[in-house]
């Protein structure tokens, strides 16, 4: 009786050869689980995230000193961008 619940179990989870899910659980995968090369992908996309964070900083900024300056027709070539000014925006 116990052979029969283990086949019922296992047929009712089985998966086409020729599917996605069949591809995701590794039937047909070549990629090795390298914890290295993950260490090193979350590394660089956090990276880019911080990247993208203070880029978007900097425009943001920048945005504002040029919106001020065009209220008081300031030139916007006398407009810098500091850590101090990214600090408090």
């Amino acid at each position: 009786m116990a052979e029969n619940d283990a086949e019922k179990h296992a047929d009712t989870h089985s998966v086409p050869i020729g599917s996605l899910s069949a591809q995701r659980v590794g039937v047909h995968s070549t990629e090795t689980n390298d914890p290295k090369k993950e260490t090193t992908s979350r590394v660089l996309s956090e990276g880019i995230i911080l990247v993208a964070i203070t880029a978007a900083a900097y425009v943001a900024t920048f945005a504002y000193e040029y919106g001020y300056a065009w209220q008081f027709n300031i030139p916007s070539e006398l407009i810098t961008v500091s850590i101090q000014n990214l600090v408090y925006f």
